[in-house]
Parts: C-alpha cells; sequence; structure tokens
C-alpha cells in the first residue's frame, strides 16, 4: 500500500512541475531578446517580422503610415488586437516610399511635396529630409543619405539636394542643384549614388549625372551644367555619336527603367518599345532588355573625347513591353 502512495504521489508531483512549466512560459508570439541583433532595440509596436503602409482615407485625418504584422498578416499584434500602430509624427498621404530596413530607416514623398525621413527603430519621423520645388514624379534617397534626386515632370527640372555635413539629424538641406531636363519623369540609381540615370517620357533617350573634377570643363554633348559659372555637375546622354553629330543610344527603343546586377557590374535597362509609344517608322518599337556596363554610367566616367562609347554590351528582344524584372545573378 505505502509503494502504491509513493508512485501517485510522484506521478503528481511529476504533474504538477510539468504544468507550472507550461503554465510560466506562457504564449511567446513576439520572440524578443534584451540584447537583439546588432543592438536594435525592440520597436514599439513589438513587432519583429513587420510592414509599412501608406494609408490615404482612414481615421488618420491626412493620411499616415500604419505597421503591420507581417508574420501573421493582421493590423496589430496578438496582444492589442483592436488597435493598430501608427508612425508617430507623420500625417501626410504618402506617394512613395523607399525602405532600408538594414539601416533601420525609410524615406517617405509625400503629397505637400516633403520627403521624410522614419525611424524604424523608434516607428516615428524624424522630419524633412528635403522638400521637393513641384509634385515629383520621381525620387531617390541613398542608403548614406548624401543626397536627395528628385525628377519633377511637370517642370521638366532633375535636382539633386546635399544635406548639410555635421548636422545632428542628417535631415538639413544646404546645397541644391536644378537641372532643365524637358519631359524627365524618372530617376533611377544604384544604392550607392556612384549611377544616377534619368529617363524621360516619350524618348528613347537616357541621360546620367557626372561629377566634374575641380576646374575640370564641361564635356561635349552636355545637356546642362550646374552652376552655369563654374560647373560642378552635368547631365549627359547615354550612348554613342551617331552619324548626324547626335548622340544616343541606338538600342534603346522606350526605355522606361533599369535595375542593377547583384554584383554591380551591369544595368539592365528596359525597352517598352510600343506598348510606350514605339512606332516602326522611327524604329522603336521593339522592346528589348538591354545589358550595360556599368562602369561607363558611373558619376566619375569623364568621356575621354567626344566619341561617346555605347555601355550596352548586348540586348535580348523580349515579348510585349519591358517594364519589370527581377535577378538572382544569373538569370535576368
Amino acid at each position: 500500500m505505502k509503494r502504491v502512495l509513493v508512485v501517485r504521489s510522484v506521478t503528481a508531483l511529476l504533474i504538477g512541475t510539468v504544468l507550472a512549466l507550461l503554465t510560466g512560459c506562457g504564449s511567446r508570439p513576439y520572440k524578443t531578446t534584451e540584447n537583439q541583433f546588432a543592438g536594435r532595440p525592440v520597436p514599439p509596436s513589438k513587432l519583429t517580422q513587420r510592414v509599412m503602409v501608406a494609408i490615404a482615407q482612414s481615421g488618420l485625418a491626412n493620411g499616415g503610415l500604419e505597421l503591420l504584422a507581417a508574420k501573421r498578416d493582421i493590423r496589430a499584434n496578438v496582444f492589442t488586437a483592436n488597435s493598430t500602430f501608427t508612425v508617430s509624427g507623420f500625417a501626410a498621404n504618402a506617394l512613395q516610399i523607399i525602405s532600408y530596413p538594414e539601416q533601420l530607416r525609410g524615406f517617405v514623398y509625400a503629397q505637400d511635396g516633403s520627403i521624410q525621413t522614419i525611424n524604424y527603430s523608434t516607428e516615428a519621423s524624424l522630419g524633412t529630409t528635403a522638400a521637393s520645388a513641384g509634385i515629383a514624379s520621381s525620387f531617390f534617397v541613398p542608403t548614406d543619405t548624401e543626397a536627395v534626386y528628385t525628377a519633377i515632370e511637370r517642370n521638366g527640372t532633375f535636382v539633386m539636394s546635399a544635406p548639410a555635413s555635421g548636422s545632428a539629424t542628417g535631415t538639413s538641406i544646404n546645397t541644391t542643384y536644378t537641372f532643365a531636363v524637358p519631359s524627365v519623369y524618372k530617376v533611377i540609381a544604384n544604392p550607392s549614388h556612384s549611377v544616377v540615370l534619368l529617363m524621360l517620357r516619350n524618348s528613347n533617350d537616357v541621360y546620367r549625372l557626372l561629377l566634374l573634377n575641380s576646374n575640370q570643363a564641361a564635356p561635349p554633348g552636355s545637356l546642362t551644367c550646374q552652376p552655369l559659372n563654374k560647373p560642378v555637375y552635368c547631365i549627359l546622354p547615354v550612348g554613342s555619336s551617331q552619324a548626324d553629330g547626335s548622340i544616343h543610344e541606338p538600342a534603346f527603343h522606350r526605355p522606361v527603367n533599369a535595375y542593377f546586377s547583384p554584383d554591380g557590374s551591369q544595368v539592365y535597362f528596359l525597352s517598352c518599345g510600343r506598348e510606350c509609344g514605339g512606332t516602326a517608322a522611327n524604329g522603336d518599337d521593339t522592346p528589348g532588355l538591354n545589358f550595360a556596363n556599368l562602369n561607363t554610367l558611373r558619376t566619375d566616367y569623364y568621356p575621354p573625347s567626344a566619341t561617346y562609347t555605347s555601355p550596352v554590351v548586348s540586348t535580348t528582344s523580349v515579348q510585349g513591353g519591358s517594364t519589370a524584372d527581377i535577378s538572382d545573378g544569373t538569370t535576368v
């Protein structure tokens, strides 16, 4: 009899211990530790996998930015199911977002013309990084935030703004260059902004940004330079000299976009062709993918002569209009 009682007591103790352990652990849907990866703090939303989206029509009077739980596809974490998480300090209708999660920040272009910096650690706006001189059709901010590039199609201008060095927040602007580039509507750059490209509406031309050395003359064929009295930057066409003296890339047939290879050695130009208004009469109706070497497109590449060398090394025809792509390094 005593042996049976001992066995029952031990069994009850084990069951009680297991239940206590399970109860003590509780549910941990968001597993965070005191020391996060690379010293990153736990954000106010406590969402470890999240997505920032623009909300135009909601309880936010002027629009705003909302954080969603990406892992569970819900608008809040499981502890506060009836609430939402918004980015504090941002109250505008967001039109475009550039995100750098590894840098713990993003940049948002709003309908009021402001470009604001978002701190992902605090889930708050750091204020205005730059203000557009008009309604921007495209903008780009590199990972180092050393410049803001904006294409304003309505004004036919390309604007480059540089933040003040030593700024406490890195948001103030002290130098702005405005270039007249008719029909410009898109600015494309690699993350390090060593290549900055400009796309034109209804055109076969692509332009690039060139940084001149001290007291260096503007190269032949430049579209425009700034400042006018002592140029620092110029806008150059991408392509080679043609028989009629013009400079353009014959492989481009209504180019609308460009992407950079994962290794940073090539640029993939997407020619839209007939879908974007190209015609057989003008010979620009064939869509394709143009592979170009990045070296001769860099902002520090000054052409050695007036005879421009084409950066395009090969072209692949595609069906329909080529407007977007993705690459794994070997296949586009």
